[in-house]
């Protein structure tokens, strides 16, 4: 006989039947003591994160930054997109390539699919290939 847990029953009861949230609940051991958590759980708990589809350069921009930095990529990320939000704000030259870079799409969601200019994107290469033979300098 298995020794590994029957995710159907729970300490006996077969909790096939239960209310799905009753069920996460069993499984999912204890509910969690609110008061008991530390600062940080907390704040954990109130910031909301968000997934964004950023092009590899960027990415890879970012760690670099991030390391030579010595802070998290998400800090950077959240410094640099505010820069970026104050920027499209404050410069119309800025607003202007937004337009520039936007195309149409066909989905019900969005109107427009904003793509970065290829001359930034190339821009970023180039700063990334030099910091990497900048690195590699003396070594055989």
């Amino acid at each position: 006989m298995s020794n590994k847990r029957n995710p159907a029953s729970f300490s006996g009861l077969d909790i096939q039947g239960l209310d799905v949230d009753v069920r996460q609940t069993l499984l999912q051991g204890a509910v969690p003591n609110k008061s008991a958590l530390t600062a940080k759980q907390r704040w954990d708990r109130k910031r909301k994160r968000r997934t964004f589809d950023l092009n590899p350069e960027v990415i890879e921009a970012l760690r670099v930054i991030a390391e030579e930095e010595r802070i998290s990529m998400s800090r950077l990320a959240n410094f640099l997109l505010a820069r970026a939000i104050l920027l499209y704000f404050q410069a119309p030259d800025f607003a202007r390539t937004l337009d520039e870079s936007k195309r149409p799409v066909y989905t019900s969601q969005f109107d427009w699919v904003l793509e970065a200019p290829a001359v930034w994107l190339q821009g970023i290469r180039e700063h990334l290939d030099a910091l990497k033979r900048r690195k590699n300098w003396g070594v055989k």
